[in-house]
């Protein structure tokens, strides 16, 4: 108990972080977010909302509607992919049809769930489901192969999603203990896909003989979350803490200002935490049919990614520049300040030597 008050208290507020999820354009001038609160590791945490602030171009937007997700009805579309590559037999396939299963049955009101199997090919078992059962029962029956195509069935799922309701929350969960090896699809053709039709990959690592970096990368480019599980009993706690992310998420509905104009709006959400902010921006198209290719939307959206990055890095490079900076100083007051007291020492002890010679004589 005192070690979760103290990590409360007392972890730097870079721990936790805000994500805008989706941008919601159908009903415009009225706009809907999806956003989620989570800490490094991707698991939800609780923060007090009521002085959270949305900003468009700058400006600070008023009124808004913060409500759960579950609340407000918005469908979950989730893509769940397993691999079934060689490597997986024995307990892994075992652990991550459990973890997959333990997802399916937190499902909820309009939840939907289609399932992809992949080793050298790639195999869509279901389209999108809401039923538990069903869907439960195509991952049971889900047998070994041999090689890894994960860039493959990532890309199915994407073209999968693409047919889903606009109004709709959408991500993949992809599961792989190995390393990509037959695919035709690059990964540049997942980003930017992913980021075109807004879905989040959850990419999750069994073992340790997986591609790290990749995964990472797949993760933090779609704006997904990438976790580790070095053993297959890891999986069915990792499962569980993405539904329970997924159904923490917020809706917020807000009316923006601004016309229909083709151009991109900023926006920008802030929470009060630790004595400072939470804070995330995602930028969207004004427009009901972009005049930009979506591969091309893709690759703007994913240049603006890049230099908020950018941004960050030379933010954090300039203030570890500034600590270093007042550390130095620190450090010559210190050395001055002994330095003064040496001297101080010095004077009192030649004063004293100086009476007793008086004294003396």
């Amino acid at each position: 108990c005192f070690f979760a008050l103290f990590f409360m208290l007392f972890v730097p507020h870079f721990y936790q972080q805000l994500k805008i999820n989706k941008i919601i354009l159908k009903s415009f001038p009225k706009i809907k977010l999806t956003i989620s609160i989570e800490n490094k590791w991707g698991t939800p945490i609780p923060l007090d909302i009521k002085e959270m602030k949305l900003f468009e171009n700058k400006k600070e937007v008023l009124p808004i509607s913060v409500k759960a997700i579950d609340t407000v009805k918005t469908p979950i579309y989730t893509v769940i992919i397993i691999d079934k590559s060689g490597s997986m037999k024995g307990d892994a396939i075992k652990m991550a049809k459990d973890g997959a299963i333990s997802f399916v049955k937190m499902m909820i009101g309009s939840d939907n769930t289609a399932y992809i199997e992949f080793d050298t090919n790639v195999n869509l078992v279901s389209d999108f489901l809401m039923e538990k059962k069903k869907i439960e029962s195509f991952i049971k029956n889900t047998i070994v192969g041999s090689d890894t195509a994960f860039l493959d069935a990532l890309y199915t799922g994407l073209e999968l999603l693409k047919k889903t309701p606009q109004n709709s929350v959408k991500i993949i969960l992809a599961l792989t203990d190995g390393k990509e090896n037959k695919s035709s699809k690059k990964l540049s053709d997942i980003i930017s896909l992913a980021n075109s039709i807004e879905v989040p990959i959850y990419t999750i690592g069994l073992g340790n003989k997986i591609d790290t970096g990749m995964l990472k990368k797949i993760a933090k480019k779609t704006h997904g979350n990438f976790y580790n599980a070095p053993k297959p009993d890891q999986l069915i706690d990792i499962y569980r803490k993405i539904s329970l992310l997924l159904h923490s998420q917020l809706v917020i509905a807000f009316k923006t200002i601004y016309e229909m104009d083709s151009k991109w709006h900023n926006l920008k959400i802030t929470i009060p935490y630790i004595g400072g902010f939470i804070e995330s921006e995602k930028s969207y198209l004004s427009a009901k049919k972009s005049k930009i290719s979506t591969k091309l939307l893709g690759k703007i959206r994913l240049e603006i990614q890049k230099k908020k990055i950018q941004t960050q890095i030379k933010t954090e490079k300039l203030r570890k520049k500034e600590e270093r900076r007042k550390k130095k100083e620190e450090k010559i007051i210190y050395i001055l300040f002994i330095i003064l007291i040496i001297i101080l020492i010095v004077l009192i002890i030649l004063i004293y030597k100086k009476k007793q010679e008086k004294y003396d004589g």
